[in-house]
């Protein structure tokens, strides 16, 4: 994954944690979020 893919999912992740899940770090809401990305298709596995 490059530097800028990486710089895009943790904004996602902090923007999104805080929206939705304000309990969860981003690497807990990593491990809710992943099986979605995988069927996305936004992060290759």
């Amino acid at each position: 994954m490059t530097r800028l893919e990486s710089e895009k999912l943790s904004s996602y992740f902090a923007e999104n944690s805080r929206k939705f899940f304000p309990f969860l770090n981003p690497y807990q809401f990593l491990l809710y979020e992943k099986p979605r990305f995988f069927s996305m298709g936004r992060v290759a596995p």
